[in-house]
């Protein structure tokens, strides 16, 4: 039942994205992004970990700016 659930409101967002114009869909994946980014701190701090392994020249700041 939870399948159903989740691939009904991942076709109803696909269903919106297509009909708004490109520029809102950016806006909208931008905001969606940075709403999942502090809400999902596992999965952030595995992204800063990645990338500091990724590139050990950057700074702290500058990893977590890429991260986000």
């Amino acid at each position: 039942m939870r399948d159903r659930i989740e691939y009904g409101i991942v076709i109803l967002f696909l269903a919106l994205v297509k009909i708004l114009p490109i520029s809102w869909v950016y806006a909208l994946f931008k905001v969606l992004a940075s709403f999942l980014y502090h809400l999902i701190s596992s999965r952030r701090k595995l992204a800063i970990n990645n990338l500091t392994h990724a590139y050990p020249e950057l700074s702290t700041q500058e990893v977590c700016d890429l991260a986000k």
